[in-house]
């Protein structure tokens, strides 16, 4: 009988201490952080620890024997069951990816592991999923993009998330539509007010653009006093209609609050908007449908600002 501590042959640099070696490696399996199934070749359960039953909404022991990856992993197909994609074949076939686990609590980002075990082994046990639950590291990630797509200022879209919006719509095949609007006299109302009133009143417009437009819609600070408006599904005729509404809401959008230190308090009414609209055409680039909507912009700052131009 081997003496405790002995480490079993073809394990090198290993030093068991006093514990024997199947205690060690049975507690690190059950405390693990990680969660870990051992299957048989055909992706039944032979053992599981605690961090996998708490992944997959249940405890441990109920995992044992279980085959059924919609039952487990909640997976559309077996093909794409993680237990299926650790087992059989050669050590080839080992992958990593991404699953996403959802159940009454929400869903949850798991990185699963597959691997095969040696057949050298010859035990019963032919893969091992591990499994690490990644949906803090997700949702870090989604806040970073969401960032990285915004305006600090007006908090809207940036110019980033406006390009890739626009190929992804024109790419569907669908009609688009595309609104360019540019502040009236912007730079005298920064000269007569301010920087920082100047930035209220972006700031003032920009919501009042989001307010009135869908969830779909993309509103963006394309730069400086401009702005963009991409409508999904929309064509021209509607869109004009639309740039109607945003053009009078923001007329009558009143008073902006003024630093009380350069104005002595008094409110200060918002500049107007000029609005250029073009619509899709089929199989065009977005750089067509924002030189059209340009425009149109350029027609209606022309033509005395203060109101909605279309080219078609």
């Amino acid at each position: 009988m081997k003496a405790a501590g002995k480490p079993p042959s073809g394990w090198p640099g290993t030093l068991w201490g006093g514990a024997s070696p199947e205690r060690l490696v049975s507690t690190l399996f059950r405390d693990a952080t990680e969660g870990v199934l051992v299957v048989d070749a055909g992706g039944k359960v032979l053992a599981a620890n605690h961090a996998a039953g708490a992944m997959l909404g249940m405890e441990a022991a109920r995992l044992i024997g279980r085959t059924e990856c919609e039952f487990l992993f909640r997976c559309p197909s077996r093909d794409e069951c993680p237990l299926a994609a650790g087992t059989g074949g050669s050590p080839s076939r080992d992958r990593t990816f991404e699953h996403v686990i959802g159940d009454g609590k929400g869903t949850r980002a798991i990185f699963v592991s597959c691997h095969h075990l040696p057949p050298s082994l010859e035990c019963q046990a032919a893969g091992m999923v591990l499994m690490r639950d990644i949906s803090s590291q997700k949702a870090t990630e989604r806040a970073l993009i969401e960032l990285a797509n915004r305006d600090p200022l007006t908090g809207l879209y940036n110019r980033r998330y406006f390009d890739a919006f626009l190929r992804d719509a024109l790419g569907t095949g669908k009609p688009v539509s595309l609104l360019m609007i540019d502040v009236d006299m912007f730079k005298a109302y920064n000269d007569t007010h301010g920087h920082r009133q100047g930035d209220r009143a972006l700031t003032a417009i920009a919501r009042l653009l989001v307010g009135k437009t869908r969830l779909r819609d993309a509103v963006v600070r394309y730069g400086g006093e401009e702005f963009a408006i991409i409508l999904p599904g929309t064509g021209s005729e509607r869109a004009c209609r639309v740039a109607e509404k945003l053009r009078r809401a923001v007329e009558a959008g009143g008073k902006v609050a003024a630093d009380q230190r350069a104005e002595g308090g008094a409110d200060i009414a918002l500049p107007t908007i000029s609005i250029g609209v073009s619509a899709s055409r089929v199989g065009e680039k977005p750089d067509d449908l924002i030189e059209r909507a340009d425009r149109a912009l350029y027609a209606a700052k022309g033509e005395g600002r203060n109101c909605v131009r279309a080219v078609a």
